[in-house]
């Protein structure tokens, strides 16, 4: 989780300093740019292409899509009436999940207060 909260610390930066190339980059950022947007990252999985502020922001919207999934499960698991050792497995991981996703959050909102005092 540690190089996840890094990652989301670093992300507006990262989309900052992108903006800022795209505006006026050097030959060789120019280079970069030129081959990634033409090119782009193939995602083998979905076989799109995507953007480079597409591809950023893949980790970052991660954690919460695999909650909203969990969560999904278990509506459909409830209704379903699966066995309840299953059920009672999945609220716990979710219940896991929710928890590390909620102190990512309050160290992401530390770090951006103290970048702003």
């Amino acid at each position: 989780m540690r190089i996840y909260l890094d990652y989301v610390k670093g992300y507006g930066k990262s989309r900052s300093l992108i903006a800022s190339i795209r505006t006026k980059p050097t030959r060789l950022e120019q280079k970069f740019l030129n081959k990634f947007d033409s090119v782009g990252y193939l995602n083998a999985i979905v076989s799109q292409t995507l953007s480079l502020d597409s591809f950023l922001v893949m980790p970052v919207s991660r954690l919460p899509r695999l909650k909203l999934l969990l969560r999904e499960q278990i509506k459909i698991a409830e209704h379903l009436d699966e066995d309840p050792d299953q059920l009672k497995q999945l609220h716990r991981i979710y219940a896991g999940l929710s928890k590390h996703a909620e102190k990512i959050n309050e160290e992401v909102n530390t770090f951006i207060s103290s970048c702003s005092d």
